[in-house]
This record gives C-alpha cells, structure tokens and sequence, in this order.
C-alpha cells in the first residue's frame, strides 16, 4: 500500500488519475516481479522490465505482462506455438551457411564440385541441430539469421527458433534464464543453457509477440497510445513510477511529501543557525531557503502563491508541532501528508540534497580558481583619471 502511494505520489499532474492509477499498479506488480535477494541485500533492477510501445491502441489499454515480451515470430510455423518448461540457448551468431572470408573467386569445372560444397555446409548445419539434440534444447534465440533449410529439421526435433533477436534482449532473456550468450552453436556446453517455465506467442493487432516466463522473474509494460506523443508520456510516467518502486523494494523507508520535510528541515537549519557565530551563519541560512525552492514551486504549480503558502504551512508546522504537513495539491491546502498518502522515498530526499550540494561546492570551487588566475588591474575608467586623460564630465 505504501509503495503504491509513493508511486502514485511520483505521478502528481501527469495523465488523469485512472491512468495514474493504473500505471502505478503495474509498477508496483513489476517491481515485485523483478526484486531478487542477493548477498542478504534486496536487489530491485529497474532494467530488467522491458517496455514495448504500441501506437493506435487507447490508452487504457496499456499493461503489465508477467514474463519478457519480444515483438517476434517464430522461425516456422511447423515449431511449437507453446512450450512447457524446458532449456534455451542464446546464441550471439546464427544458423546459417557460411560466407568466404575473403575476397577470392573459385573455378568450378563440375557442378558436382559446386554440390559436394553445398553438401559440406548443410552438413555442418546439420551438426549444429544435432548438437542442440544433445544438450536437450527446446528453445533457441540467435542474433543473426537461421538458414531456410533448417527450419524443417529444427521443428522435427521439437525445437522453437527465433531468429534476429536484438543483442539488448538477447542478455535480458540471459538474466532472466541464467544462461550464457555463446559465439556459436559448436561453442555451446551445458553451462551455457538456461531454463524457463513457460514460453508462448501471442498475437496483438498486427504484431506476432514472444513471451517467455523465467525463475529469475522479469516482466514487459505494454505502452498503449493514440499516438507516438501520448505512449512516450505513458512511457516516461511508467519509468518514474517504477523508478520509486524498485527503490522502495530495496530501501523501505518513506518521508511525507507535499515538500513537508524540505519545510521541516529548514525551520530546524534556522534554529541552528542561531547558535553558530560568524559568517556560517549566512550560509546555514542560505542552503535552508534552497531547501524551500521545493514547497515553492509546488505551490507555483498548483496556481497557489508560494510566499503565503510557504509561511502558512510554516506557520502550522511550527504549532502543532508536526512536521509531516505539507501541501496537497488537489485539495489545495495544507494536510497531514502521511493521512493523505502522500509520501516519497527517502533515497530521493537523500539524493538530491547530496547531489545539490556536491554540484554547488564543485562550482564554487571552480569560480574560485578562475578569479585566482585573473591578473590583478586597474579599471580603465581610474586609469584615464591617473593618466589625466579622463573626459570631462561638466
């Protein structure tokens, strides 16, 4: 429930709510999907959710696909359409006759010649279906191409081909089967097969799809859209949702939104600014008011005035003593954040106050350098008075 909030949180003025709704949901049931243990420490890897776009279909239609979806179609329609459990092998090359590797011209006297050459590489084909017999593949996706004539062979041995398949997807399915990209077939051994729980395609609209189900978990977001602009928005909202869920996954801690703790956290820099003598106390006070741009802006979008927003909420927090008001923008006006469930991870705060302020020093720092290399001079107005040159004036 909390992770869905923050991700709803993280979706405030995009889309409707229904959509924000959904797309949530599906960032939610993806990053549970994809969170793995490794090391007793929660790994959640935004990277493993593939998104595929769909332009002409309404936007609700957008949805989350248990498994990885490849907009492709098997090499033969003689291959299985559906696979139970079983062993695939990725292969980062082909199936396919070989070409001369250099420029060179043959004189063929006979066509027996030109046959026996064309046996030898069907036969060395032949040996690579027979090799995928040994280590009992039921599943095979090449990078490249796979040879006409193997199609036939392929399927009497009960094996499913993809042909063409992006390198990308090639070492997503690799995570998601725990297999081993090889070079080619001849190069393949029992280490370097992974296995799946299910595979089968599906046909949307016009499109042939692949989908494949694996023990390591993984999942595809279908991006629906009546056009290319509104499935890219659907697109950046999935990621920003998903962003927050996979970071909740592996680091639960959540802090109120409505920029509550930015307000919190200057009113508390403010007071200890009162205790530290000299010119830090300018600086104190100073990264607070930046700590406030957040709140600002909130309410600049929400058509509110800042300012008076600003001291408001200020004003409640300081009273009530409860640093989780802030302001919700739908309601326009100060709430507890944490009732409204509106909440943020606390990696996001942490973020970006470290990143603000390394990048500010880095600045500072770099300004420092090039005023110490300017040359010290006399300004071109006091030179003219020195020189007695300076024009008059009365």
């Amino acid at each position: 429930e909390h992770v869905y909030a923050a991700a709803m949180t993280s979706l405030a003025g995009k889309l409707h709510t229904k959509m924000q709704s959904t797309i949530s949901e599906c960032a939610v049931e993806a990053a549970e999907a994809i969170t793995m243990t490794s090391n007793d420490s929660v790994v959640a890897d935004p990277t493993r959710v593939k998104v595929i776009a769909r332009s002409g279909p309404s936007l609700e239609q957008s949805k989350l696909i248990t498994g990885l979806a490849l907009p492709k179609k098997r090499a033969h329609v003689e291959m299985p359409s559906t696979l139970g459990a079983g062993s695939i092998l990725l292969v980062d090359g082909g199936l396919e006759l070989r070409s001369l590797s250099t420029d060179v011209q043959l004189s063929v006297t006979s066509t027996s010649v030109l046959q026996s050459f064309r046996d030898a590489e069907q036969q060395r084909l032949l040996e690579q279906v027979e090799m995928l017999k040994k280590l009992d593949i039921t599943l095979l996706a090449c990078r490249e191409g796979i040879d006409d004539s193997m199609h036939a062979h392929l399927a009497e041995a009960g094996i499913k081909a993809f042909r063409r398949v992006a390198k990308s997807d090639l070492e997503l399915l690799a995570r998601g089967c725990g297999a081993r990209l090889v070079p080619t077939i001849h190069q393949a051994k029992d280490a370097d097969v992974g296995v799946f729980i299910s595979s089968r395609c599906e046909r949307w609209g016009d499109v042939d799809h692949w989908i494949l189900e694996t023990d390591e978990g993984g999942a595809t977001f279908v991006a629906s859209g009546s056009t290319e602009t509104v499935v890219g928005e659907v697109e950046r909202c999935f990621a920003d949702a998903l962003g927050v869920a996979c970071r909740l996954k592996e680091d639960p801690r959540l802090i109120p939104g409505g920029g509550a703790t930015y307000i919190a956290l200057a009113r508390r820099l403010r007071r200890y600014a009162e205790t530290v003598p000299g010119r830090e106390q300018l600086a104190i006070e100073a990264f607070a008011d930046g700590l406030e741009t957040i709140p600002r802006v909130l309410a600049e979008n929400a058509g509110m005035d800042s300012i008076d927003t600003l001291l408001q909420i200020v004003s409640i927090q300081s009273t009530e003593n409860d640093d989780t008001i802030g302001l919700n923008v739908l309601t326009r006006q100060p709430e507890n954040m944490r009732e409204a469930n509106i909440v943020e991870p606390s990696r996001v705060l942490e973020q970006a106050i470290s990143g603000a302020s390394e990048a500010t020093i880095a600045v500072l720092r770099i300004d420092d350098v090039l005023w110490a290399k300017q040359e010290i001079s006399v300004p071109d107005d006091v030179q003219a008075t020195l020189d007695g040159t300076a024009a008059d004036r009365r």
